[in-house]
Formats: structure tokens, sequence, C-alpha cells
């Protein structure tokens, strides 16, 4: 499953009702509306023996490889038996 689909998956299984419809309107006029905004990232790896703290490390394996903050090492979304932090670059794109 797609880190897309696991977003969208969230959003249609929440309570916020008017996020959901502005979200399929956006998905459905894409190419219409004069913004979009791409959510890039970037995964840098990190070695699991540079992590001390055995607690840490099960507490790293337990959660879902979206659940992360950017400055936090967390598992690999690519591949989730690697550990790495990850930077976030929103780009926006005007059409012309």
């Amino acid at each position: 499953m797609t880190t897309r689909n696991i977003y969208e998956r969230e959003l249609e299984k929440g309570d916020d009702d008017d996020v959901l419809r502005e979200f399929e309107c956006v998905k459905e006029y894409q190419k219409e509306l004069p913004i979009s905004t791409l959510h890039l990232c970037k995964e840098f790896n990190y070695s699991k023996s540079d992590i001390k703290d055995r607690a840490e490390i099960k507490n790293i394996k337990k959660k879902i490889s979206n659940d992360y903050t950017y400055v936090n090492i967390h598992k690999s979304i690519v591949n989730s038996s690697k550990f790495v932090n990850t930077a976030v670059v929103d780009v926006n794109l005007v059409s012309e």
C-alpha cells in the first residue's frame, strides 16, 4: 500500500467531512486549479547501531512506516527494515 493510499484511507475514516469533500474536489479538478502542492521527501539512512537505547529501537519497530515526525528516526516508507531520517520539502507548482 502506498503512502498516498494510507493517507486517503485515514481521511475517509476520519470525522471531518469538510476536509474530505475538499480533498475530493481538489482531486477531481486538479488540472483546472491554478496551484498544486507536491509533497516530496528524502530519506537518509540511519544506522540502528547508533541507537543505544533498546526501548527506543523497539518503539521505532512497533510503529508503522508512515508514523513519524521529520526530525525523528523512523522506519523507511520504502523499506521498513531500514531506519531513516526524513527531510521534507513542499513544492508549489503554478499552472500557466
